[in-house]
């Protein structure tokens, strides 16, 4: 019994160390050697490898990380990886994608940040697992409706692209936890983003926004709502709703005014309001963790400033 004991534990330290040595693989012409063995794959730019349909004989593969790799085409048979909970595909150049990856049911996390994407098969929305989707910096101009049967997602991001409005396609996504849609076209939100009670980060600066629907006050967990370089006129009243609300940038919009519900945001921490038509702020007294607030270039005058100081005495004011 403990010479079988024995043999047991040496047969399990040789399979141990077998896996360190063969489970992470920089080339795919080297993984292809100890298929079964490698667990991840990572493929760097400078490599000159070609992604071929053998990837399949990888069938225990959980990561698949390539970067920088131009001309780059994803086979069919990228369908076959079962064990797969990460695939980045970054900055390759990628204008397609196959529609198998619809049969990776286990995977977690797709990153294609970078590509040249304008769409995606949906497939993708059979993807009951995936918790997180990165699709900053392509060619998308609106939002796939396949998204709206990912209702796992926690973290999705559209930054850098031509989304032109953010549209109702998102209203199934009540654990979504992150949403990046900086640096697009966006004109409108729609009344469905209420829908997002998870809500922590919303970030949506840099768009041509003009108003925000009310349903925003929706989103009582926000913590970090960034808004800035947009065309927005007014605040609706139901922002004060946003009781967890610690970070607010508002700068570079066209707003001349703040609803006194502004000063129902006990937990804001930071309020920057700078390069807005601005000439009156309400009394914000209420907000005893306010750390910051930037003015700069707004309206606001002198002997108004000297209020808001006396209201904020431990908060930092940029003006």
């Amino acid at each position: 019994m403990k010479k079988t004991l024995i043999t047991t534990l040496i047969l399990v330290l040789i399979i141990s160390i077998s896996y360190g040595q063969n489970a992470y693989c920089y080339k795919f012409s080297d993984a292809l050697k100890n298929s079964e063995l490698v667990r991840v794959l990572q493929i760097n730019d400078g490599t000159i490898d070609t992604i071929t349909n053998e990837i399949k004989k990888l069938s225990n593969l959980e990561e698949f990380f390539i970067t920088k790799m131009e001309n780059l085409t994803i086979p069919p048979s990228i369908g076959e990886l079962k064990e797969l909970r990460e695939l980045q595909v970054i900055k390759g150049k990628l204008r397609l994608f196959p529609s198998t990856i619809g049969k990776l049911e286990k995977l977690r996390l797709l990153n294609l940040r970078g590509n040249q994407l304008s769409t995606l098969p949906i497939e993708l929305g059979k993807l009951k697992s995936l918790k997180e989707l990165y699709l900053y910096n392509n060619n998308f101009n609106s939002v796939p409706r396949f998204i709206a049967n990912l209702d796992s997602l926690k973290i999705l991001s559209f930054a850098r692209n031509q989304l032109t409005e953010l549209s109702a396609e998102i209203k199934n996504l009540r654990k979504l936890e992150e949403a990046y849609f900086s640096e697009n076209e966006i004109k409108e939100i729609t009344s469905k983003v209420g829908n997002l009670e998870d809500l922590r980060i919303l970030r949506i600066d840099n768009n041509k926004l003009e108003e925000l629907p009310h349903e925003i006050g929706n989103l009582k967990k926000l913590e970090e709502f960034l808004i800035h370089n947009n065309e927005i006129n007014y605040l609706p009243k139901s922002i004060g709703n946003m009781q967890k609300l610690k970070v607010l940038v508002l700068n570079d919009n066209n707003l001349s005014s703040l609803p006194i519900e502004i000063s129902n945001l006990k937990s804001l921490e930071k309020l920057y309001i700078s390069n807005n038509p601005i000439d009156f702020i309400p009394n914000l007294s209420k907000l005893k963790k306010l750390k910051e607030l930037a003015i700069r270039n707004t309206k606001v005058s002198m002997n108004h400033l000297v209020e808001i100081q006396k209201q904020l005495p431990d908060c930092k004011i940029f003006y």
